[in-house]
């Protein structure tokens, strides 16, 4: 990995990998993001044929505890 890859990681708002904006993350908020595997099980379906979430996953509870730490 390049370093300015390893720049732009976020860590998954609910486990904690670190993953790339490129990867099929979830993003949400204002800077926050669910890697893929945590998405799925948050039942979040990703639409492979045109590149997007097709139902988005449930986020509530992380919404509201970014918020509760700012």
């Amino acid at each position: 990995m390049h370093r300015s890859e390893q720049a732009q990681l976020i860590p998954c708002a609910a486990c904690g990998v670190e993953v790339s904006q490129q990867d099929r993350a979830y993003p949400f908020g204002d800077d926050e993001l669910l890697c893929f595997a945590c998405a799925t099980e948050r039942n979040g379906v990703y639409d492979e044929a045109h590149d997007r979430w097709a139902t988005e996953p449930d986020v509530a509870d992380l919404v509201r505890s970014t918020a509760e730490q700012r």
